[in-house]
């Protein structure tokens, strides 16, 4: 390893981990938000300069003086504000660079692998869906050292590089075939690397569980789509998507010769229970787990939102009747269905799941519920991978197709359906009553999906 030993490397990444401030960004943005200490602020300085003011004239001299001396205090303490301001700005963009040296270092440890996905803990789905996958291509090949880089990260050739420097690049899961998340007019989708550097790289190259992720009626992927995710399924071993729709709607962009390359590779959060052993339920009522997704409306509703959403909230209402329940937020604009529970008045608890936790304590969210509604995909996926019954609501084509390809089309109600709220509730009313059997029926098709992930494991250890 030309010069280098691995014990100096695993050292250098310790000090650089030790120097992460993800923890500390995290806890002054917190403290700042929790205080609102700048709207604190500006209500101190108007009311005082209303009272000096009002005291301009008055015989009361001392009292004026005092006033008038409390001014410059405040404006230290907005000056110190803004400077922690600025200090956590420094920090967090020093903790991007931080990583990013961290990958470069890893790069020149044996048996590294390069995973590019959504690195992140702003989607909870992304999170353990990132750990998920490791975690079952560590069953292929045990003595992997995994380097994830974020798929937003820019590439240039200093990142091909390392890849070369891996034995191995693993792309996914999640659904990164997208135009508008890192939108970049270089490959088209999340992962902004050209055809020209994609060329460049030497090492096997594994497109695994990930989906084709447009919108319903959502722009055409930019021109330079079409070319770059023709070069990639060209270059990959083993090129893997999601659900069978991702796999139809990705075929129409090859060319013929490499169709027959692109094959069914489940997400890993869809077999969770064969990757951990799941938590037990300790949970002092029963409680059903609501998730909606406000990201993209416009192509999600159309505008029909505040109909779509009251409905959800009157199925909500009446199963408070019998269950708590629970908002759970996988992302920050998924708080917006708190409104409509709080104008109908229901009855909820608010969960809020974007935030640094153990997987174990994530699983326990997903594990605990007696019935999961879930708008986002993997508000669908995970807690099935939990052996939760969970209703989908389907305003994104990706959670019907993962219906599809479990044989439970029954399990989902679409947001555009006339019927929508009395199919909704019936849904989660059935799926209640035959919640034993609903079980059963998700450990077999967990065997199914598993059995199509062991295979996939085997022809990529052959390579």
């Amino acid at each position: 390893m030309e010069n280098y030993g691995q014990t100096e490397i695993t050292e250098v990444l310790e000090a650089i981990k030790r120097m992460q401030t993800d923890k500390t960004v995290e806890e002054f943005i917190s403290v700042m938000e929790n205080a609102q200490s700048l709207n604190n602020i500006d209500y101190a300085w108007s009311t005082l300069k209303k009272a000096v003011g009002m005291f301009e004239n008055s015989q009361n001299s001392e009292l004026q003086g005092i006033i008038q001396g409390i001014i410059p205090q405040i404006q230290q303490i907005a000056h110190a504000y803004q400077e922690i301001g600025k200090a956590v700005s420094v920090l967090d963009e020093m903790n991007d660079k931080m990583k990013q040296n961290r990958n470069l270092v890893q790069s020149f440890l044996p048996d590294t692998v390069v995973q590019i996905a959504a690195d992140t803990t702003a989607n909870v789905g992304d999170y353990i869906l990132v750990k998920s996958t490791k975690k079952l291509l560590d069953m292929a090949d045990e003595k992997i050292n995994w380097c994830t880089v974020d798929v937003r990260e820019p590439v240039n050739e200093q990142i091909i590089k390392m890849c070369n420097r891996a034995k191995a690049l693993v792309i996914g899961g999640g659904g990164l075939f997208l135009r508008d998340t890192n939108e970049n007019h270089i490959s088209g989708w999340q992962w902004n690397c050209s055809k020209e550097l994609l060329e460049q790289i030497q090492v096997p190259i594994y497109v695994f569980g990930v989906g084709y992720n447009r919108f319903r009626g959502q722009e055409e992927f930019d021109s330079c789509f079409a070319e770059n995710i023709n070069t990639l399924v060209e270059k990959s071993k083993f090129f893997g998507l999601r659900n069978h729709g991702s796999i139809h709607a990705i075929k129409n962009y090859l060319r013929d010769d490499l169709k027959e390359k692109v094959v069914y590779q489940p997400c890993a959060t869809t077999v969770l229970s064969k990757l951990y052993e799941l938590p037990e339920c300790h949970r002092d009522k029963p409680f059903i787990a609501l998730n909606c997704a406000f990201d993209r409306a416009g192509m999600r509703y159309g505008n029909r939102q505040n109909e779509i959403m009251t409905a959800i909230a009157h199925v909500a209402k009446k199963l408070s009747e019998t269950y708590v329940i629970r908002c759970y937020s996988h992302c920050d604009t998924d708080e917006l269905i708190c409104e409509y529970l709080q104008k109908e008045n229901v009855p909820f608890e608010q969960v809020q799941l974007n935030c640094a936790m153990t997987e174990q304590e994530y699983l326990q969210h997903f594990s605990s519920p007696e019935l999961v509604l879930a708008m986002r995909g993997h508000a669908q996926m995970i807690p099935f991978g939990c052996v939760t019954p969970t209703v989908s609501i389907i305003s994104h084509d990706k959670l019907k197709w993962f219906l599809e390809d479990i044989d439970h089309e029954e399990w989902g109600v679409d947001v555009q359906d006339t019927q929508f709220e009395s199919k909704l509730l019936q849904c989660c009313e059935r799926m209640l009553t035959e919640r034993d059997e609903i079980c059963r029926q998700i450990w077999v098709a967990q065997e199914k999906l598993w059995k199509v992930t062991c295979d996939n494991l085997e022809t990529i250890q052959k390579y």
